[in-house]
């Protein structure tokens, strides 16, 4: 009766929807920094890039990424801490009770 079921070939390219994945579909291997998840696209990293020549315009850039990686390291904290409900619940749970114990009679 197995020999009657038409042979195919048994390769796929699948990954977990959540999890370790392969080296596959655009994730990276674990390097042990934590994380499993690929850092994103090139616009979504904080820092905004410029060039490291002497021209006045580089320079510029240069400086502009200095002032402009604080707003986007907090729109990208927010983005982590908003991702799920939980994790959302923990964060403000945990700074709601500490402003609360700082503030409650007794305490200061």
């Amino acid at each position: 009766m197995a020999k009657e079921v038409e042979e195919y070939d048994r390769t796929a390219d699948l990954q977990p929807m959540y999890g370790p994945g392969g080296f596959g579909g655009g994730m990276q291997p674990y390097d042990g920094g934590g994380s499993y998840v690929d850092e994103g696209p090139e616009w979504f990293d904080p820092i905004p890039p410029y060039g490291y020549g002497d021209s006045v315009k580089e320079q510029i850039d240069k400086y502009w990424s200095y002032i402009a990686r604080w707003p986007r390291y907090v729109a990208k904290g927010f983005l982590w801490v908003t991702f799920s409900f939980w994790r959302f619940l923990y964060v403000i749970g945990t700074v709601g009770l500490l402003i609360f114990a700082l503030t409650s009679k007794g305490i200061l």
